[in-house]
């Protein structure tokens, strides 16, 4: 059954999921990945909420929009952009998060940013968060 999904097996033969096949992103070079690993790492800090990753046409890379109970405290966003800084250390050049956008809007169906399956609308968050320039 087709279902858009990207998984594969482990070596304990586990089927591990790895993301859905229209959120995969594609770099100016042509190479392909998901976001949703780099959202799990993020995701490690507490004090995120949300956190969706995706191509950002503004400086060229990867952006992240942050959803945090804490917008605003100064502290925590330094705290989170230090957390984002060592995530991207763990990886490749191409994978790493240029942009940093911060909010304190919850991602819901009814604003849009979810859809009714309580997926992640990247396209509504993309216009949202990362307008065209």
């Amino acid at each position: 059954m087709a279902t858009g999904d990207i998984a594969e097996f482990s070596a304990d033969g586990f089927l591990r999921l790895l993301g859905r096949k229209k959120d995969a992103i594609v770099t100016r070079n042509g190479e392909k990945f998901h976001p949703e690993p780099i959202e799990a790492l993020i995701h490690r800090d507490p004090r995120v909420q949300v956190a969706v990753v995706m191509a950002d046409d503004g400086p060229g890379g990867l952006a992240a929009v942050i959803s945090t109970r804490l917008h605003g405290d100064a502290e925590a966003t330094r705290a989170m952009r230090e957390h984002v800084a060592a995530v991207n250390d763990t990886l490749p050049a191409q994978q790493q998060v240029k942009r940093l956008v911060f909010t304190d809007r919850e991602f819901t169906v009814d604003n849009g940013l979810r859809t009714p399956n309580l997926k992640l609308n990247r396209r509504a968050i993309a216009a949202s968060f990362l307008p065209a320039a």
